[in-house]
């Protein structure tokens, strides 16, 4: 193993590199995915850490299956130092990227693997333009400490006695809760432990306590997520091939990317068709497979090669089972390309002379940084990224999606319109593109237009769960005067947006149409206690609610209340029906001629206002209305 000063200068290169080559991404941006992140996890702006360390990764009322709550605790910081500031967590996400790539420099060294081999493969993983995607956006920072957490297990393991016992089951559970693609620790472990062992059965007796750590702490993790009920991936409601094709896809996608990456552009890499393989991974798989059989025949020689592969293989297996069993959505790139690189290394200095290899892997260097200085130019804003991608593939569906998305947040509506139709024109049973275009409907108070495209969305999907989806239709059958068929789809959402005061309003206006007065006064009560987003009329609503439930002295207090806020017609006069309800007459005339003075023209008010006086003077026979 290579001494500490033989290993200096190569680990200050490995660092210089891993920060130049992202010297043209500042001051960096946020692009879609961020924007929505940070937008609808209250808990990270909040810096609510129970809340963070109980919810999806995506909110309290997402359901991804991503469970990444140290991660969103390091972004919830961010927000809590930078606000909404994009160079801070930029800056975070270079420097977290180059100490990865010396802590992979550091592993091989620690490996016994040749330096040339270990520095090639660490420079090949600093530069790699595939990932400026990881790098340059703020969601990177989940893999990127996932990553960060993993290589520290792997080198913490290589310590002797009881340090290297019990620091990898901790730093594999900080690696599990940044990233879900980490359980690949299970796999990679044993593998470079049994290449660097002659006794198996001796190194499986010594190492067995630490496996089973291991296990326990993986089994410690499933259960946290279970207990505290994060969401099934939208992949659970899939048939099992479409599932297991969607994943393959998916992770063929990234490998394609990171052995042919000069195609590259853009940086959302979204499959134009998850549920199927396409053409590259016709050809990938089978050869990737006729590898992964040659480095195990190659085991017995201890060659370099079969554990790249290896390593790579199992990597790869454990992404496709995290995306099938619904344990996230996403593809993972960042630790497969950790290995590939090393196998790039590997066949490099196996198969050219010494300096042929040098000379190869400088060229490889600087071809691969180069890619990834043009491709930053591709990250400085959200819509130069999106329209990259689009270049690259204009059939992309979801890439137009996001694209609307990201105009409509501009306020640029016409052109996110646009955009919104044509993902639709390309398939027009696209569950994303329809929901995206049913969100920007709501979110422009056009809710009876948008649950027509919510409903579309769920038609493509029916057997997935779409908490947004149902919310829009909830709202939007409710402003089409639909109340029953509004509480239909808004009882499917169980306790998703148990903190949504929009959602507290539509489920008690839809209870109070059809007459389910107790329940709707429970809904607008939770609606007040969480903040509702027009406060006077939900106080006005609640003290009328309570009128009609006969609760006349609760009425009185809760509009009163409302007109220590605002002096409003509507709230004097039916503080003065709580009034004359009580028989306090007297009061009910004053207060019902306050809500003539502040709305003369209102009928209702003057009869009210009418009948109380003449109830004065007939001893109050007659009551208002």
């Amino acid at each position: 193993m290579p001494t500490i000063v033989q290993r200096a200068f190569p680990s200050f290169l490995i660092v210089l590199l891993a920060m130049l080559i992202y010297a043209n991404s500042f001051p960096g941006s946020f692009f879609v995915g961020d924007l929505k992140l940070l937008g609808q996890n209250s808990h990270l702006t909040e810096l609510n850490t129970v809340g963070i360390m109980t919810s999806d990764f995506w909110g309290p009322d997402a359901s991804t299956g991503e469970y990444r709550p140290l991660s969103a605790l390091s972004l919830a910081l961010d927000h809590r130092l930078f606000g909404t500031d994009p160079l801070g967590y930029h800056l975070q996400n270079v420097l977290l990227g180059a100490a990865v790539s010396l802590l992979l420099f550091a592993l091989l060294c620690r490996l016994n693997i040749p330096l040339p081999i270990s520095w090639l493969a660490a420079a090949i993983f600093a530069v790699h333009p595939a990932h400026a995607l990881t790098v340059n956006e703020v969601l990177g920072r989940a893999p990127l400490l996932g990553m960060l957490f993993f290589l520290l297990a792997l080198l913490w393991s290589r310590k002797e006695g009881r340090a290297g016992l019990l620091g990898p089951p901790v730093l594999f559970a900080a690696a599990l809760l940044s990233h879900e693609s980490t359980l690949a620790l299970l796999v990679a472990l044993p593998l470079v432990d049994g290449f660097f062992s002659e006794k198996a059965g001796l190194l499986c007796k010594k190492r067995l306590p630490l496996y089973l750590s291991l296990l326990l702490v993986c089994a410690g993790w499933l259960l946290l997520r279970s207990l505290i009920q994060v969401g099934p991936a939208p992949a659970d409601g899939l048939a099992f091939f479409e599932r297991l094709a969607g994943a393959t896809s998916a992770q063929l996608e990234v490998l394609g990317q990171l052995l042919f990456p000069l195609g590259l552009a853009g940086g959302t890499a979204i499959p134009t068709a998850p549920g199927s393989l396409n053409l590259m991974g016709g050809v990938l798989y089978p050869l990737f497979g006729v590898a992964t059989l040659a480095a195990i025949w190659g085991w017995k020689s201890r060659s370099l090669l079969s554990l790249a592969v290896l390593l790579s293989g199992s990597t790869f297996v454990v992404s496709v089972g995290t995306s099938f069993i619904g344990l996230s959505t996403g593809s993972h790139s960042y630790l497969l390309s950790a290995w590939i690189c090393f196998l790039a290394a590997s066949l490099l200095c196996s198969f050219l002379r010494y300096r042929i290899a040098w000379c190869a892997s400088l060229v490889l260097v600087l071809l691969l940084g180069g890619l990834t200085l043009e491709r930053n130019l591709d990250f400085r804003s959200p819509e130069t990224l999106l329209r990259s991608e689009l270049e690259r593939d204009p059939q992309n569906v979801q890439v137009w999606a996001l694209l609307g998305e990201y105009l409509s947040f501009l306020g640029q509506d016409e052109q996110a319109v646009e955009a919104y139709f044509e993902a639709i024109r390309l398939e027009p049973e696209s569950g994303d593109a329809n929901l995206n275009y049913a969100i920007y409907l709501a979110r422009r108070d056009r809710t009876d237009e948008g649950a027509h495209y919510a409903l579309r969305a769920v038609e493509a999907a029916p057997d997935l769960f779409q908490p947004e989806a149902y919310l829009i239709m909830g709202m939007g059958y409710f402003k089409l005067e639909e109340p029953e068929e509004s509480l239909k789809w808004l009882d499917k959402l169980g306790d998703h947006f148990d903190d949504s005061a929009v959602y507290w309003e539509t489920r008690g206006m839809a209870q109070e149409f059809t007459g389910q007065f107790e329940e709707a006064l429970t809904s607008y009560q939770r609606e007040l206690t969480i903040g509702a987003v027009n406060p006077s009329a939900a106080r006005i609503r609640t003290g009328r609610l309570l009128l009609a439930l006969g609760q006349h002295e609760q009425a009185e207090n809760m509009l009163r209340e409302e007109l220590q806020f605002k002096q409003s017609a509507d709230a004097y006069n039916f503080l003065g029906v709580a009034l004359v309800l009580q028989e306090r007459i007297q009061e009910a005339f004053e207060t019902f001629e306050r809500a003539v003075m502040l709305d003369p023209d209102n009928p209702g008010y003057m009869e009210n206002y009418e009948r109380a006086g003449i109830a004065l003077e007939s001893s109050g026979e007659l009551l208002p209305k």
